[in-house]
């Protein structure tokens, strides 16, 4: 049986110093978190696209105008799919287009305005990690890490530690 680690994905606005709105994502996949944050730097490097704001990691030195076309969902309300985006993912064969309910495969890209959520953002998250790791498998969490102190066991701990 292969050995599945659990990690969070922050989306959003985890640090709240833009929007404030921020969700955490539960996945679990059978890479450890080092050798996944690797994959993604290695895929924007190689592809030229990214998921994350400020840093970049593609090595292109993109315009601002250019992000927008290469930048996964990175700006406030952008929360849709480039023409770029979509020939990107159509000539990769991503697998997932099905979970995006406007899509339409007979479309050309730039006739289309696909819009991205949370799930599917995570389904082209790790796909496009996964263009560099070759034997990535991944799933969303259904359930929550339990909480010790919690259920039948509803106490404090440590409550004496914090002012």
């Amino acid at each position: 049986m292969t050995k599945m680690y659990r990690m969070y994905i922050d989306l959003g606005d985890p640090s709240h110093d833009g929007h404030g709105i921020s969700k955490k994502v539960l996945i679990e996949a059978n890479q450890n978190v080092k050798t996944i944050r690797e994959a993604y730097l290695k895929s924007c490097q190689e592809t030229g696209f990214s998921f994350n704001h400020n840093n970049d990691f593609t090595g292109r030195n993109y315009s601002h105008k250019e992000k927008k076309k290469h930048y996964f969902c990175t700006e406030y309300q952008q929360y849709h799919l480039s023409k770029e985006q979509i020939i990107f993912l159509r000539e990769n064969d991503f697998p997932y287009f099905d979970e995006f309910e406007d899509y339409d495969d007979e479309k050309e890209a730039n006739e289309l305005e696909v819009y991205v959520e949370e799930d599917n953002f995570i389904s082209l998250l790790m796909w496009f990690i996964g263009l560099s790791c070759d034997d990535l498998v991944w799933n969303p969490c259904q359930n929550e890490i339990p909480t010790l102190n919690s259920g039948k066991l509803r106490v404090q701990f440590g409550y004496g530690l914090y002012d």
